[in-house]
């Protein structure tokens, strides 16, 4: 659950439902990332562009499938 102010500044709630596949996707994600950064091992994303697609390249390179 997630909480925002809307414009008048009321807070509401934001229920956001992941599918299994892409909640463990996400968990996979964390651990890359995780293991990444206690190593200090950044991976060079200069030749990855903005978009949804570079975005999915680069989470499959940080999980061995790119």
């Amino acid at each position: 659950m997630f909480v925002e102010p809307d414009a008048t500044g009321n807070i509401i709630e934001k229920v956001v439902h992941f599918e299994a596949t892409m909640l463990e996707r996400t968990k996979q994600l964390l651990a890359a990332m995780w293991n990444r950064v206690m190593t200090l091992d950044m991976p060079d994303t200069s030749f990855y562009g903005d978009s949804m697609k570079d975005i999915r390249a680069f989470e499959d390179a940080l999980l061995g499938k790119g």
